[in-house]
C-alpha cells in the first residue's frame, strides 16, 4: 500500500521502481490518493499492459483507491490483490 502524496519520492516513483525490479515486480500494489480523481477502481480500464489508468497518468500500481475509502474497502482491495 503507497500513498501517493509522499515527502522525497511519490507513490508513482516508488510503484515504478518496485515494479521495475525483477525480484519485487510481482508484489501487488495498491496506491491510496486523495488527489482528485473521479475514477474508482472499479472504472479502471487496463490497457493490454501491466499498466493502470489513473487520473490521465498510466502507472504500474494493480489497483488504486481514494483515502475516502472505508476501511472494509481497503481490506476487500488488498485481499483481492493477495487472493485474486
Amino acid at each position: 500500500v503507497l500513498d501517493v502524496m509522499m515527502p522525497e519520492k511519490n507513490g508513482f516513483q516508488v510503484c515504478s521502481e518496485i515494479k521495475g525490479d525483477e525480484s519485487l515486480a510481482m508484489i501487488p500494489i495498491l496506491l491510496l490518493t486523495s488527489v482528485g480523481s473521479n475514477v474508482t477502481s472499479n472504472q479502471v480500464t487496463k490497457p493490454p499492459t501491466r499498466y493502470s489508468h489513473f487520473n490521465g497518468m498510466y502507472t504500474e500500481a494493480d489497483d488504486y483507491l481514494e483515502k475516502t475509502a472505508s476501511g472494509e474497502d481497503i481490506v476487500k482491495s488488498i485481499k483481492q490483490l493477495i487472493y485474486g
